[in-house]
C-alpha cells in the first residue's frame, strides 16, 4: 500500500485428507520488515466490534491483490468451491467444481480509536478493512484465476494489465 504495508488476501489451507479450506482474510505486515516485524489480521468494523459479517469477498484462492494510489487495496477474480448435488455418476453429477469469479472489491483502511463502549474493546491504532463491493462499466477480462497482472507505469500504479490465468470453458466433444 501507499503506507508501505504488503498484504494478503484469502487463499486456501489444505487438511491430512486433502480436503480444502478456502479463506477470506486479510493479513498486514509493515515493510520494510524490521527485525520482529509481525503479520496482523484487519477485521471489517463490524466483525472486530462483534457485529454480524459485512459485505466482503467471498473466500478465494488465485485472485488479484493490489494497491491503489488512493491508499486502498482491490481484490479481482479468483476461484472457490462449488459442492456438486448428489446425483449418480452415470448422470454426470456428483463431482465438485470450482466457481470462476470476476468481482471487484476495494478495501479502504484506517486507524480505529480506542472503543470502550463495546464489549469487545479495539486498541487505539487497530488497523481496519472496510470492504465494498465496485461495480464495473465496460468489457472487463471475465472470470479468471491464476493469472498474471503488472502495473502499467510507475506513475499509475492502481492501472493493471491483467494476462493469462484460467477460466472454466467446457468444451463438447469434437471441439478441442
Amino acid at each position: 500500500t501507499s503506507t508501505g504495508r504488503a498484504l494478503l488476501f484469502g487463499g486456501f489451507v489444505e487438511d491430512k485428507k486433502r480436503r480444502a479450506t478456502y479463506l477470506d482474510d486479510l493479513h498486514a505486515v509493515q515493510l520494510p520488515a524490521s527485525p520482529g516485524a509481525t503479520w496482523s489480521k484487519l477485521e471489517p468494523p463490524s466483525r472486530v466490534r462483534g457485529g454480524a459479517n459485512p459485505s466482503r469477498p467471498s473466500a478465494r484462492a488465485g485472485g488479484l491483490l493490489w494497491a491503489g494510489s488512493d491508499g486502498a487495496a482491490y481484490v479481482f477474480g479468483g476461484a472457490h468451491p462449488r459442492k456438486a448435488a448428489k446425483k449418480g455418476k452415470a448422470a454426470g453429477g456428483g463431482e465438485d467444481s470450482l466457481v470462476i469469479l470476476d468481482d471487484l472489491w476495494r478495501a479502504r483502511f484506517e486507524e480505529s480509536p480506542a472503543c470502550e463502549s463495546s464489549s469487545q474493546p479495539l486498541i487505539a491504532g487497530t488497523l481496519i478493512a472496510q470492504w465494498e463491493r465496485l461495480e464495473v462499466q465496460g468489457q472487463g477480462p471475465g472470470p479468471r484465476t491464476g493469472f498474471c497482472q503488472c502495473a502499467v507505469s510507475s506513475t499509475s500504479p492502481a492501472k493493471r494489465l491483467i494476462f493469462g490465468g484460467v477460466t472454466d470453458v467446457r468444451l463438447s466433444p469434437g471441439d478441442a
